[in-house]
Parts: C-alpha cells; sequence; structure tokens
C-alpha cells in the first residue's frame, strides 16, 4: 500500500486531490466478523501506512471524515 500512495502522490497533478477511504476497525460488525476473520491487524496497519504518507509530506491531509453507519440484521 506504501508503494501505492507513493504512486498516486508522483502522478498527482499539483492542487489535485485523492480520495482514501479506509474502514476503521471498530463496531460491533467487526466484533462479529473476528470470529471468522479478524481484519484488525491490516487495517491498523492501512491506517498506519496512510499516516506516515501524509507525515512524510508527500500528500497533505485536507480533511478526515468519519461516517458512522448502523448495522442490524434480522437475525
Amino acid at each position: 500500500m506504501g508503494q501505492v500512495l507513493q504512486e498516486i502522490a508522483r502522478v498527482l497533478r499539483p492542487g489535485g486531490l485523492a480520495w482514501l477511504n479506509e474502514p476503521v476497525y471498530a463496531g460491533s460488525f467487526n466484533d462479529l466478523m473476528r470470529l471468522i476473520h479478524d481484519e484488525k491487524r491490516v487495517r491498523d496497519q492501512a491506517f498506519q501506512t496512510i499516516l506516515a504518507c501524509v507525515e512524510s509530506g508527500a500528500l497533505e491531509l485536507c480533511a478526515e471524515h468519519f461516517i458512522n453507519i448502523l448495522e442490524t440484521y434480522p437475525d
């Protein structure tokens, strides 16, 4: 993912924007899913890679949004 972010930074024209969307590992859905497939480590690594790209100056953080979606299932 780090190489991908570096390539985005390389080809993005000056003043251009890149939208990065990475789900946050939290909530009851992840509590349920981790019983069969725990994505905590890869989600944390993805977020840290994005953070490192911003901290290095390769990309600039313009805005950060958190969207909470209530998930319900009938059974």
